[in-house]
C-alpha cells in the first residue's frame, strides 16, 4: 500500500514538473514574441527601457517557474552525484533570477529617469 502511494506521488510530481516547465517555456517565448512585435511594429511609441523591462519581467517569471520544477526534481534524488547536478540547476537558476531582478531595478531607474525628464 505504500508503495503504491510512493508511485502515485513520483507520477503527481513528474506531472507537475512537466507543467511547470511548460509554463515556464511558454511564459519565456510569449514574452520574447510580444517584445518583437514592440520592437518591430510598435517601436516608437515605447522607450526602449520599457521594451526591455517587459521582456525582463517575462524572463524572470519564466525561470521562476523553472526554478520550482528543479525544486521539484529533488524528489527524485537516487544518489549524491544527482544531487550535485541538481543542486548545480537551481544555484545556477536562482542566479540568473538575481541578475536578471537586478537589471529589472536598473531598467526602472531608467524608466523613471526618462518619464522625469520627459516632465
Amino acid at each position: 500500500m505504500l508503495l503504491f502511494l510512493e508511485e502515485i506521488l513520483f507520477d503527481f510530481s513528474r506531472i507537475f514538473i512537466l507543467i511547470l516547465e511548460l509554463l515556464g517555456a511558454l511564459v519565456i517565448v510569449s514574452a520574447a514574441i510580444r517584445i518583437f512585435y514592440h520592437y518591430i511594429f510598435l517601436k516608437y511609441s515605447l522607450s526602449s527601457t520599457a521594451i526591455r523591462m517587459k521582456l525582463t519581467r517575462g524572463l524572470a517569471l519564466g525561470l521562476e517557474f523553472y526554478l520550482g520544477a528543479e525544486i521539484l526534481k529533488t524528489i527524485f534524488i537516487r544518489d549524491v552525484s544527482e544531487l550535485y547536478i541538481v543542486g548545480a540547476i537551481i544555484v545556477l537558476r536562482a542566479f540568473l533570477s538575481l541578475v536578471i531582478n537586478r537589471e529589472m531595478e536598473q531598467e526602472l531607474r531608467l524608466l523613471e529617469q526618462e518619464k522625469n525628464e520627459g516632465d
